[in-house]
């Protein structure tokens, strides 16, 4: 099913608030336990994929495992994380993964996340993010 996702982002580094938002299309699929949303962000394909009943969220980038970060309260994961400068080291400190709907067979869903972002073991930014999705019609 093709859907619309918009992603919002804030982001605490220091004393600095930084906020985003970013809109993209993408195709939402039914895997039975989970729902896959596949999409491309600056020409980088992102995978997102829900588990509503585990309050838990994957996120892959490139089709690589090693790209591949597990969001689920309680549970740090850790990963090399590629940028245009090289691989980053980088964990992934989950405070709470929150499902406010979830109306995947319609194409609707959104969800917070709290996490909380280290490099080499040292804090550098909180983060909330919403995810939610829309259907497109067409």
């Amino acid at each position: 099913m093709k859907v619309k996702i918009r992603l919002k982002s804030k982001q605490k580094i220091g004393e600095e608030l930084d906020e985003f938002t970013i809109e993209e299309k993408g195709v939402l699929l039914n895997r039975g336990k989970s729902y896959l949303l596949s999409y491309f962000q600056d020409n980088i394909h992102h995978s997102l994929e829900f588990f509503p009943s585990e309050n838990k969220l994957v996120m892959m980038r490139n089709w690589k495992e090693t790209q591949r970060v597990e969001y689920l309260s309680g549970i740090k994961w850790s990963v090399d994380y590629e940028t245009e400068l090289g691989a980053m080291p980088l964990s992934f400190d989950t405070k709470e993964v929150k499902y406010l709907y979830e109306e995947f067979s319609a194409g609707r869903a959104e969800l917070r996340l709290s996490y909380l972002l280290y490099q080499f073991e040292e804090m550098i930014a909180e983060t909330e993010l919403s995810i939610a999705i829309f259907p497109l019609k067409g």
